[in-house]
């Protein structure tokens, strides 16, 4: 099921002249990438890498890969959707999380934990029957 969206990320696509057009990355980080304090002044580095070509804007023509993308899709093709809670993909998420000031965690168990609100933890089970 996920073979041709490994594909695409894997050999790319040439980047339409809409896409390029519309490509813009949002200014979503402040100086200090943990505060939300003076937000939104600055890119996110890790955007730009995952979304930018060498660093810049893609241009009609290029061809665009993610190879990041398709190393997660190998993940869940091969381990199913527990590796995205108990798994390498958690752990990732919760690092960029943290790196931004959030307050995710994984716990003792590798489950990914999201907290919503002061007080509310949600364990991330919402896809177990699917």
């Amino acid at each position: 099921m996920l073979k041709p969206a490994i594909e695409y990320a894997e050999d790319g696509f040439p980047i339409s002249e809409r896409i390029a057009q519309d490509w813009q990355l949002p200014n979503a980080e402040g100086p200090v990438p943990s505060s939300a304090a003076g937000c939104c002044t600055q890119v996110d580095p890790d955007s730009v890498n995952t979304w930018y070509i060498d660093g810049k804007q893609p241009v009609a023509g290029q061809i665009f890969t993610n190879p990041e993308l398709a190393k997660t899709l190998k993940l869940i093709a091969a381990r199913g959707k527990d590796v995205f809670y108990n798994g390498e993909i958690a752990r990732a998420i919760v690092a960029k999380s943290t790196a931004l000031g959030g307050d995710d965690d994984v716990d003792g168990s590798g489950q990914l934990h999201r907290r919503m609100g002061d007080s509310d933890d949600r364990q991330l089970s919402w896809l177990q029957g699917v």
